[in-house]
């Protein structure tokens, strides 16, 4: 099992299935489930907002470089328009996308 917690490691803010399955749920105070922790041998990290915007930044100009139209909705969410791209195919273009992504 694996949890991220909050910059100031004091909540949970993502986790996996396998922690979920043991019962950790998103916003559970730190300090209050060491219990769980050391009984499931739960893997936690703290969270790096500087490297999460790092690494969004350059998601987002990859992005760009492979669409006309963008739209930056959020830290992790973006809109990309494929308005243009109908000769490749939505779905064909899409897999271009994530493939590129994995270079």
């Amino acid at each position: 099992p694996v949890i991220v917690l909050s910059n100031n490691e004091g909540v949970i803010v993502t986790l996996n299935p396998k922690a979920k399955k043991i019962g950790l749920k998103r916003g559970m105070n730190f300090y209050e489930i060491q219990y769980l922790i050391k009984k499931h041998d739960v893997r936690w990290f703290p969270s790096n907002y500087e490297l999460y915007g790092d690494i969004s930044d350059n998601v987002m100009i990859a992005f760009s470089q492979l669409v006309e139209l963008m739209e930056v909705n959020s830290i992790d969410e973006a809109w990309l328009s494929l308005k243009g791209y109908e000769r490749y195919g939505y779905e064909a273009y899409s897999r271009h996308i994530i493939e590129t992504g994995k270079e």
